[in-house]
Order: C-alpha cells, then sequence, then structure tokens
C-alpha cells in the first residue's frame, strides 16, 4: 500500500482541484476536510443501477455505513452517489484502488467533504449532467 494519499499525488502534478462552492472556509482546510472525509461521491453510474449493487461493489474496500443514490425532484436517480464508509481508510481505499466500469461504462470517484441532504438532489433533470436534459427520453434508455 502507498503511503501518498492521491490527493497529494495529484496535487503534486500541479493539478487544480474542485472545491465545492458551498464550503465555507480555506482551499487548504477544504484540502484537509477532504483528506480526513470518509465519504466518496461517485458519479457517471448508468440509471437502471441499483442500490444494493453500490453496496456489493464498494464493500470490498471496507464496511459501509450509508449509500445515498442522487435523485432529481421526481425522485428518479439521476447517475451520482455517495458512499460514507464507517472510516476513512475505505474511502481512500476506493478511490485508490477502484478503476471499474457498471454496464459498460466507466464511473468516476472522487473523494467528498461529506454528504448533506440537499446534496441528494442534482440540479437539472440529470443531476448536473447537462447530456441527460438534452437527450429526449425514449423506451428503454435513460
Amino acid at each position: 500500500m502507498t503511503d501518498v494519499f492521491p490527493l497529494d499525488k495529484w496535487m503534486q502534478e500541479g493539478k487544480e482541484i474542485y472545491i465545492d462552492r458551498e464550503f465555507k472556509g480555506s482551499r487548504e482546510e477544504y484540502i484537509e476536510s477532504l483528506k480526513n472525509s470518509r465519504t466518496i461521491y461517485v458519479s457517471n453510474i448508468p440509471l437502471r443501477t441499483k442500490e444494493e449493487r453500490l453496496w456489493n461493489i464498494f464493500s470490498v474496500c471496507g464496511k459501509i455505513e450509508n449509500v445515498v443514490m442522487g435523485v432529481n425532484n421526481q425522485f428518479e436517480f439521476v447517475g451520482f452517489a455517495f458512499i460514507i464508509f464507517k472510516d476513512r481508510e475505505g474511502a481512500d481505499n476506493a478511490v485508490r484502488y477502484l478503476n471499474i466500469k457498471i454496464d459498460d461504462k466507466f464511473i468516476k470517484l472522487d473523494k467528498d467533504i461529506g454528504f448533506s441532504e440537499k446534496r441528494r438532489f442534482g440540479r437539472g433533470r440529470g443531476g448536473n449532467q447537462l447530456k441527460f436534459d438534452y437527450v429526449k427520453k425514449r423506451p428503454g434508455r435513460y
């Protein structure tokens, strides 16, 4: 196991990190919150994916406290989720080691400063995934 948390490596490479616009604090405080977080944000999840499948996938990384599926204002799943582990190591393991596809679609994982109920609801019909706002709904798709 490597001693360098992925965020440290990313910053060493000069890449900019995304800071949530709702965060009230300095960049350094945000980075420290990410390092200590037990939560990951998972995006690009196929819309037919069930919560149980995410529990099964991520439980190999550590014990899970909760899985929160992102929904729109009609309570339809919109392709993102928060996985909250019982300890930081589980979240770090997921970000460090999981590079997987669900239904032939690579999912994207990022450490997150933590889930709050208002973040369950995505922005736009597709949970801030604008491509969904411009695609006509067809039977068997999305």
